[in-house]
Formats: C-alpha cells, structure tokens, sequence
C-alpha cells in the first residue's frame, strides 16, 4: 500500500466574502475547507497529532501561534 504524501502546508487561508483579513483553515483530511480554530476546539488532540506527526517545523509553529492565540 502506498503512502498518501501530505500537502507541504496543511493550511492556507480563506477569504471572508468582502472582507480583507483570511481566515486560516486545515487543506487536508476531515477537517478540510475548515478554520483550524473550529477544528482544535472540535477535537483537541488533533493539535498533538500534528505536532507528533511528520510535519515541518513552520506547520508545527503556525499551528501552536494559532492554538496560544485561542487561549
């Protein structure tokens, strides 16, 4: 079985309908097309999958900005 190669980013960002400012969403898996915020609050643990997974180092420090700014 071949392994399914994960996007070089796991996020991008969204534009609100006429607004300026984008909103940061998930570009893989269940969370697809969904802001990250939603999805760590959703599930909590989806935050230490990442960081325990093979991502880069930026994903892994975009995500933790991210989740310190929800707190």
């Amino acid at each position: 079985m071949a392994l399914k190669r994960l996007p070089l980013r796991f996020w991008k960002v969204r534009k609100p309908f006429g607004g300026s400012k984008g909103i940061p969403v998930f570009n893989f898996g269940k969370f697809k097309d969904r802001p990250i915020e939603e999805a760590l609050k959703k599930e909590p643990g989806y935050y230490n999958w990442i960081m325990n997974g093979e991502f880069s180092l930026y994903t892994k420090k975009v995500l933790t900005k991210i989740r310190l700014k929800m707190k």
